[in-house]
């Protein structure tokens, strides 16, 4: 394998195409053609002029959370960007944006998902509310209109869930796969049917339920668990006299992020702490890694069922403190990959930190 600084102080958003990516610094929206090596620029998003002073340091962008956190192509020619607490509609061939959507509660959604060839659900764009709710208040799921408004296509009551992680299509079943936490009953696996008229837990109440990412197989669903208290896994979610879940491979932190590349399912785990026990004050400035990690270092594995998991990647988190400077991760870009080479963003870590990484396979 080899491993190139692909691009520093930029974050990859998601892949066009095999040849074509689409990444940002700070405000500002590019595409990267990999045969030609060309990079167009396309916009900037709006931003106060002192945040835009912000993006020339690391670690004042990192304190401040700024930049573009997640995007997802809608079609051949748009994509959703989540950027300052909204999401925007971004039209890639005339290089213009819309604004779409104002979030009400936290600052972005963890993901973004597109439903399309599901029976039993219209094709749309929809994304679970991520937000700190200990109270567990009401929790939505907001679906993309035609017409580019939103609206609320499910309401988990209060008292449920504390947010929502992913919404996942699983065309194998037709179902949807909704991960939610983060603690205690909140944390859970649900399915979703006929258009989210029918929700219910497959299993809950457990930190090995506690999931961000997950791939439907013809064996079941695999994911990986999240969670900074107990060690992690792979695991899958079976269907054998009712839903059951194995080890498949054990990992050495959460897991928050993941993508498919070719016939495997990769993995990345984070480093972060137990900070909130700290106290108020003190939760700030603490770099103790928590319980359920294993060691100082983010890990990228790659795998599947027949052939196995293994770890490819590592980098070592940095000096800073966790909430204040982020969790370390490596996060991986949306949309298909068949290349031969991986590509993700290096955040809060020792080596390559805000930079696009390619490692070749």
């Amino acid at each position: 394998m080899k491993i190139n600084v692909f691009i520093k102080r930029a974050k990859i958003i998601c892949h066009l195409s095999n040849d074509l990516i689409l990444f940002s610094k700070g405000h500002e929206i590019y595409t990267h053609n990999l045969k030609s090596n060309e990079i167009l620029f396309l916009n900037k998003l709006p931003s106060k002029i002192y945040l835009k002073a912000i993006s020339y340091s690391k670690l004042l962008s990192r304190l401040l959370r700024y930049g573009v956190n997640i995007g997802l192509q809608i079609d051949e020619n748009s994509i959703l960007l989540v950027f300052n607490k909204k999401i925007y509609n971004f039209n890639i061939l005339n290089k213009s944006f819309s604004e779409s959507f104002k979030l009400k509660r936290g600052s972005r959604p963890l993901n973004l998902t597109k439903i399309q060839g599901i029976q039993g659900f219209k094709d749309q764009i929809c994304f679970g509310e991520y937000f700190m709710n200990f109270n567990k208040e009401q929790v939505h799921i907001y679906s993309l209109n035609n017409d580019d408004t939103w609206k609320v296509s499910y309401t988990f009551a209060e008292g449920e869930i504390e947010h929502i992680h992913n919404i996942i299509p699983d065309k194998c079943r037709n179902i949807l796969w909704i991960l939610t936490g983060d603690f205690d009953n909140a944390s859970g696996i649900w399915i979703a049917e006929d258009n989210f008229n029918k929700v219910y837990p497959v299993v809950r109440g457990r930190q090995n339920y506690r999931a961000c990412v997950a791939f439907p197989t013809k064996e079941g669903l695999l994911y990986g668990t999240d969670s900074q208290f107990e060690e992690n896994s792979i695991r899958l979610l079976f269907n054998q006299n009712g839903w059951k879940t194995k080890k498949i491979f054990d990992v050495n932190g959460p897991i928050i992020y993941g993508s498919k590349h070719k016939d495997d399912f990769v993995f990345s785990t984070s480093v972060e702490g137990e900070s909130h026990k700290k106290g108020k004050v003190l939760q700030f400035f603490d770099t103790t890694i928590g319980n359920g990690i294993k060691s100082n270092y983010a890990h990228i594995i790659k795998g599947n069922l027949d052939n196995g998991f293994r770890v490819i990647y590592k980098n070592k988190k940095d000096k800073y403190p966790f909430v204040l400077f982020q969790f370390g991760t490596l996060v991986f870009p949306n949309g298909e990959n068949n290349s031969d080479s991986i590509f993700f963003n290096v955040n809060a870590l020792k080596n390559h930190d805000q930079s696009i990484i390619k490692l070749h396979i």
